[in-house]
C-alpha cells in the first residue's frame, strides 16, 4: 500500500495575460494553471 509521508507546495505561476501566452480568437486575456505532480 502506498502512503504519502510529505508534501512540497510551491506557486511557480507567472501571468500569461501580459504577454498573451495561449490567447487566440476565443480566449483574447487569458491565464492558465499547471499542476505538475513529481514523485
Amino acid at each position: 500500500m502506498l502512503k504519502i509521508v510529505d508534501v512540497v507546495v510551491r506557486d511557480i505561476r507567472f501571468p500569461t495575460s501580459d504577454a498573451l501566452d495561449g490567447s487566440d480568437a476565443m480566449n483574447p486575456d487569458p491565464d492558465y494553471s499547471l499542476l505538475p505532480m513529481l514523485p
